[in-house]
């Protein structure tokens, strides 16, 4: 084998430590989420009166925009923000890239539910408050609907 070789074995398994030490971290991080108990009586209280089937269905479609398997919907809290969520995800220091969680959030409510994510972003924004929105909307809120002219830009997160 001659240097070139031994470089790129070097660089792949450099590369590969890397991910298991940065995975490594990730998953510690992600146990805020995963080591919760069910959060359904949570939920019960703070969306009094919404029947479970759709909080369930809020919450797995957040899950879904944020790659969190479903196993874990039960464990999201109304009290998470959309922020610690994500942080949560995405650690800091052992975060390699975004998956574009917020814009996929953005472009799938604007497409399938016409809400504007922006019109009540901020940076403490929890669940139950955008489930409380989404509720909103679908009784035609005027101030969360995206006006028809608006371009495809995303919030800036």
């Amino acid at each position: 084998m001659n240097a070139g070789h031994w470089i790129v074995i070097v660089a792949v398994g450099g590369g590969a430590i890397w991910s298991i030490i940065c995975e490594y971290h990730r998953r510690k991080y992600f146990r805020k989420i995963s080591g919760r108990s069910d959060s359904r009586p949570d939920w019960a209280l703070a969306v009094p009166n919404v029947p479970e089937q759709a909080v369930l269905d809020f919450l797995r479609f957040f899950a879904d925009c944020f790659s969190i398997s479903e196993k874990y919907v039960w464990k999201l809290r109304p009290t998470d923000t959309l922020s610690e969520v994500y942080q949560t995800l995405h650690p800091p220091k052992w975060s390699l890239n975004d998956n574009l969680e917020f814009e996929i959030l953005q472009k799938w409510l604007r497409n399938k539910k016409q809400f504007d994510l922006r019109s009540v972003w901020h940076e403490q924004l929890t669940l139950s408050e955008l489930f409380t929105r989404l509720s909103e909307c679908a009784g035609k809120s005027e101030a969360a609907i995206v006006p028809q002219q608006q371009a495809n830009f995303l919030p800036p997160f």
